[in-house]
């Protein structure tokens, strides 16, 4: 009777307690692991795509689809190429 007792109270504190704590390492765990990818991982990429949101609002303006600006702009280039090449000796 004895041994009954001691093999019980052995499985009830060492290996439920090992299983116990191992579901509440678990849980604790994966309780971390959404802190850090709700408030690093989505706070990294959400602010990636804040940041080019707003650094896009000034290409907008230069992207206009018009092929007159786009070759106004590459004359105004060459322009400026020429210039300093032609100045800077």
């Amino acid at each position: 009777m004895g041994g009954a007792f001691w093999s019980w109270r052995f499985d009830a504190r060492v290996v439920d307690g090992a299983v116990n704590g191992s579901g509440w390492f678990t849980r604790f765990a994966a309780w971390v692991s959404g802190l850090a990818d709700t408030h690093i991982v989505d706070g990294a990429v959400n602010a990636t795509g804040f940041t080019f949101r707003e650094a896009s609002h000034g290409f907008r303006r230069l992207q206009t689809g018009l092929v007159q600006n786009y070759a106004l702009l590459m004359v105004l280039g060459v322009f400026a190429f020429v210039s300093v090449y032609l100045f800077a000796r």
